[in-house]
């Protein structure tokens, strides 16, 4: 997931978070979350690299084979696997030596890095915060709330078009070919 539970307490404090998901229905604010990533890809999917603007980050597990440059959530933080001698044909956190597992905070093939950018985060998060609203209840979705989310849209709608500039990467531009099969013009033979 490309935002937390934690991040959205820049905008909203827990305890209102709380009140409008409670954390039994983490699963609720998961779908909210899905749905603005997909919103957010659908407006910037034809001029940014979705998979490096938007790449998964998964919920660290000692169980799971990471790859280099795989992004994981740990303590609300998120790492990412360095390109090692180790982690490019796959990595477990599994220390041999102390028959221990190492987690990405104490391990060194992991580096703490918030790679993600801070301007979407923020959409994203007032994005979910008026679905939830919405959800909860459609006819009284605070105003505050939906102001954000047009901000949000129309933000959006700019850098797609344009308008305004991003450190994000963007997709490859096909590039012009000359025809190499011109159409010469008519030839007149004379004998």
């Amino acid at each position: 997931m490309f935002v937390k539970r934690s991040d959205f307490q820049t905008v909203i404090t827990a305890d209102q978070l709380e009140q409008l998901v409670p954390d039994a229905l983490d699963s609720v604010l998961n779908q909210q979350i899905d749905a603005a990533t997909i919103e957010v890809q659908a407006y910037l999917r034809s001029v940014y690299d979705m998979s490096l603007v938007m790449p998964p980050i998964y919920d660290w597990s000692p169980y799971v084979i990471y790859n280099a440059n795989d992004a994981v959530w740990y303590n609300n933080l998120i790492y990412v696997l360095l390109p090692s001698g180790t982690a490019g044909s796959g990595y477990a956190s599994v220390n041999s030596g102390t028959n221990g597992i190492l987690s990405p905070d104490v391990d060194i093939n992991w580096q703490q890095n918030d790679f993600r950018d801070q301007k979407l985060v923020q959409i994203m998060i007032d994005i979910v915060l008026f679905f939830i609203h919405k959800r909860v209840s459609p006819r009284q979705v605070p105003q505050h709330r939906l102001t954000a989310y047009d901000m949000a849209i129309h933000y959006l709608d700019e850098l797609r078009k344009g308008n305004l500039s991003s450190n994000m990467p963007t997709v490859p531009q096909p590039v012009d070919h000359p025809n190499v099969w011109s159409i010469q013009p008519r030839q007149q033979w004379r004998f």
